[in-house]
């Protein structure tokens, strides 16, 4: 069991299409056996989130310095193999607080 969890952390560092493949893979006990799919399914929807530095330096590629004083970043709402999902609050154009759904995806960065 440890081997596996070892190759999954690993795994989960390997990119997108390493990820999507041991996705398809996890789906699989008849081709890879139940204790491989009961670890590697971790992968469909319970990835490690990403560290919120990766999501910081993202937003301030994007919006550039002060990106802090328009948009506050939330809890991680969802994690995936290319990004992560946080609870967000930005100033709409009225100056108004507005709660949205921000996608953080660092790696297409």
């Amino acid at each position: 069991d440890w081997y596996l969890n070892l190759c999954l952390r690993l795994a989960e560092h390997s990119g997108a299409a390493v990820v999507k493949l041991l996705q398809w893979a996890s789906s699989r006990p008849d081709l890879f056996g139940e204790s491989f799919c009961a670890v590697f399914e971790r992968l469909q929807d319970r990835t490690t989130p990403h560290d919120l530095e990766h999501t910081e330096r993202s937003l301030r590629e994007a919006y550039g310095e002060g990106w802090e004083d328009r948009i506050q970043l939330g809890e991680v709402l969802g994690s995936g193999c290319i990004g992560q999902v946080y609870k967000g609050v930005i100033q709409n154009e009225h100056g108004a607080e507005q709660e949205v759904a921000i996608k953080g995806m660092p790696f297409l960065m």
